[in-house]
């Protein structure tokens, strides 16, 4: 009964009316992913299908931690087109630990920001639970030609497991004295099996 008397009443007041309060919602996300992040109204546009900004403020967080930590204006368009819900995380409990990792580790903020940029999914995982780990594995593998900024732009789908397993493999193909740049080369190439 409800559901007909509100088609009843859409029915009644003009098309422009019903429209208007999703229209604000998006010329809102419209107009953050231009005014914040730098996009062309073009591709403001069609981001804005892929993310529902409500306010200003978890946004504004996100970009001044971001821009706090090295990333410009052509670095955080970048960001936002690829992953707009990047906007919407906690600036604070999700965002920061992410960014300290990355420090931590010896990444400059441009170095942070073209990881970031290159692959969004990192922002998905967890520091204690997979960055961290990985990190520590691929670290312990002293392999000359492994760049770490490198490993995590390109490796999305890496997981502690998938490290572990690489990691056994090493330690197999070391024993049977394979060349250490042989080694590395193909410790690279396992990576790249999984995009």
């Amino acid at each position: 009964m409800v559901g007909f008397c509100c088609r009843r009443l859409q029915l009644l007041l003009p098309s422009s009316e019903v429209d208007k309060p999703q229209e604000q919602d998006g010329s809102f996300t419209v107009s953050i992913l231009i005014n914040l992040c730098g996009l062309s109204s073009k591709l403001a546009l069609s981001v804005s299908n892929r993310v529902h900004i409500d306010n200003r403020e978890g946004p504004d967080s996100v970009l001044k931690l971001l821009k706090d930590h090295g990333f410009d204006d052509t670095y955080i368009a970048q960001l936002v087109k690829k992953c707009p819900k990047a906007l919407l995380v906690n600036a604070d409990k999700t965002l920061l630990p992410k960014l300290e990792f990355f420090s931590s580790i010896g990444l400059s903020g441009s170095g942070i920001a073209q990881v970031i940029c290159c692959n969004p999914t990192v922002l998905q995982r967890n520091v204690d639970r997979n960055l961290r780990p990985c990190y520590d594995i691929i670290e312990s593998l002293l392999l000359p030609d492994i760049k770490l900024d490198v490993f995590f732009k390109h490796y999305r789908n890496v997981t502690v497991k998938l490290v572990s397993n690489i990691s056994r493999n090493v330690s197999v193909v070391r024993e049977l004295k394979v060349s250490e740049s042989t080694v590395s080369a193909n410790v690279v190439r396992s990576f790249c099996t999984f995009p």
